[in-house]
């Protein structure tokens, strides 16, 4: 097998741009011919939340947490615990493609080209170009690729399955920088692993409690046996790589862990425990022989394919090592790994099954096994057997079911994605419509709210989808829409008449900034939920944090009490408390690492 590095592995022919590009894209083509929103278990959800995000990072929040119109118009705090990945790509996909579902669909063809890419980079250290284009084809084709895409809708989980090929091929090009003493690729590759590891954990819970775990013991198996001399200091220099990746990552996942206690979410985690949610075989490999169309996870013929690739690879450090862990997955997905979703904090992932999304790679990886076949009559059979289980895979993954049929209430163009979001704030707070989740992260001192309501109005051209979503909502038992009072108030709100309120034309939903007068004293309501993390300045002094959690009003929102007078009000969600810290820490680091780097560089030129 082929080395990165090597001469033939890095010939100047291009020719394989333009079919890298199309099997890059196959999961999507039929997406891209029928431009319908796929009828998957997440909905719209994934729309109207990249649609809120590019909305804040337009207001000049550099990452947004908080979406003031959700929640019945109260404030959401969807972004302090949700991934943001995704929905940085996607705002940056809205500058070339304005219609939401084209913006998704665009943001979803950077991805597939980005994991096509990565799994052909991969493969180039070992096999041909054809060889390396026909594993892209695999890996796009993996079951699990589909049921996220057009089944479950995970599409933050789909982006870290399709990313995961580029830290795994910074791990192998360490590792072999590594055997050869070439200290200056072995820096690069050490800052692709920190960089690729951070975005996988920016991408899905999954992914940050996996990845550097999986990362980790490729790594240290790889160098054990290509460098097993003196192995230790690059298993320091891996380690730090990774642990550099989990500081980039720490404004997601710390702020969570932080903030994690101050909402409701144990509440909908007790219902989805790990260690009950596991799935037997037939599920795991069989789905697609069920009647009806179900979530399948890894694919029988997949599974095969790859055990023999592995034993037949199993003399190269990576193909053996990723099947290690191929087999370790497939066992904690089963009801064998029950013991282990019993172990914090790997309990609150609520479905073993989330695993798969490594199957693919790991899979990949398994059938560069195949390219050691000398025999021709052996390598054609190989390579027919592949074939077939493109051809299987074809038939029982490619396509989805479009959400947009004629018994359908919702269509999912423009008007009814803009009602979707005004829904938002005119329906029950603490609904599904209003947080687009099961209200896990309502702070629990708003636990109220539920019964305040909503602040918003009806937009007139949304009459007609309320009424078709209404009667949706009482044929499932909901109260979605009716029977809700709804408000035009304003995000401030005066008790008092006689003040005087002007708001500052750079004032938004996101950072308010009023200007206040009145003669007599008066409560001030800010109409937003809290929770810490919230800034309120008022004549340019912050109100300290202790102040505004004694004065919140029993339903959570904000509540001020102000002397007559004038005054400058500005408040805003300015994200969780402890970022000079993770930012002080992570600055130290990244100095640590450059001073480390250049001496190492330094010191081998010598």
């Amino acid at each position: 097998m082929k080395n990165c590095g090597n001469s033939n592995n890095n010939s100047n022919s291009g020719w394989w741009y333009i079919p890298l590009l199309l099997v890059s894209l196959l999961p999507l083509i039929p997406n891209w011919l029928d431009q319908r929103l796929p009828a998957t278990h997440e909905g719209y959800r994934y729309l109207l939340l990249g649609d809120w995000f590019r909305d804040a990072l337009a207001a000049g929040i550099w990452y947004p947490r908080w979406l003031p119109e959700m929640n019945g118009g109260f404030g959401y705090p969807q972004f302090v615990f949700y991934q943001p990945a995704w929905f940085y790509l996607n705002a940056f996909a809205s500058l070339f493609a304005e219609p939401l579902f084209l913006r998704q669909l665009l943001t979803l063809s950077i991805i597939a080209i980005l994991g096509g890419l990565g799994v052909y980079r991969l493969a180039r250290c070992f096999v041909s170009p054809l060889y390396s284009l026909l594993l892209v084809l695999l890996f796009q084709l993996a079951p699990y690729t589909h049921t996220n895409l057009f089944l479950r809708g995970d599409l933050s989980e789909w982006m870290a399955l399709e990313l995961l090929p580029w830290p795994v091929l910074f791990v192998w090009q360490f590792c072999h920088a590594a055997e050869n003493g070439n200290t200056g690729k072995r820096m690069r590759s050490w800052l692709g692993l920190a960089l690729a590891t951070a975005l996988l954990c920016y991408c899905h819970p999954t992914a940050l409690m996996f990845v550097p775990l999986v990362l980790l013991f490729i790594g240290g198996f790889c160098l054990l046996r290509v460098n097993p001399a003196t192995p230790l200091l690059f298993l320091m220099e891996l380690t730090g790589a990774v642990v550099f990746g989990l500081l980039l990552s720490s404004p997601y996942w710390l702020v969570v862990v932080q903030m994690k206690p101050l909402v409701s979410v144990s509440a909908v985690l007790e219902n989805f425990v790990a260690a009950d949610n596991s799935i037997g075989l037939q599920q795991l490999l069989f789905g697609s022989l069920l009647k009806e169309p179900f979530w399948e996870f890894i694919g029988f013929p997949f599974m095969l394919a790859a055990l023999i690739g592995w034993w037949r690879g199993r003399k190269q450090p990576l193909i053996f090592v990723a099947g290690l862990i191929y087999l370790l997955f497939l066992l904690l997905i089963t009801p064998f790994g029950r013991w282990f979703w019993q172990i914090y904090p790997f309990s609150l992932l609520q479905f073993p099954w989330r695993l798969a999304m490594f199957a693919p790679l790991l899979q990949t990886v398994c059938l560069l096994g195949y390219a050691g076949i000398c025999n021709r009559f052996w390598r054609g059979l190989s390579a027919a057997g592949l074939l077939l289980i493109v051809a299987w895979s074809w038939h029982g993954h490619f396509g989805f079911h479009p959400a947009q049929t004629e018994e359908s209430i919702l269509s999912y163009d423009q008007q009814t994605l803009l009602c979707l979001r005004n829904f938002a704030r005119i329906t029950k707070p603490g609904s599904y419509p209003a947080t687009l989740d099961a209200a896990e992260w309502l702070p629990v001192t708003a636990a109220t709210i539920i019964s305040t309501p909503a602040r918003g109005q009806l937009l007139p051209e949304c009459g007609q989808i309320q009424q078709a979503a209404t009667i949706f909502a009482q044929q499932i038992g909901q109260d979605w829409l009716f029977n809700q009072q709804q408000l035009a108030r304003p995000l401030l709100q005066i008790a008092d008449n006689n003040w005087q309120v002007y708001q500052n034309p750079l004032s938004s939903a996101f950072w308010l900034d009023y200007r206040l007068n009145g003669n007599s004293p008066a409560t001030v309501t800010i109409n937003q939920i809290y929770l810490p993390g919230w800034q309120v300045m008022l004549n340019g002094k912050p109100v300290p944090r202790w102040q505004l959690e004694q004065k919140l009003l029993p339903d959570g929102r904000i509540g001020l009490e102000l002397a007559a007078g004038a005054w400058h009000l500005q408040a805003g969600y300015a994200g969780p408390p402890g970022w000079h810290w993770r930012s002080l820490l992570i600055t130290l680091s990244a100095m640590f690492a450059a001073i480390y780097w250049y001496l190492k560089t330094k010191l081998h030129r010598k």
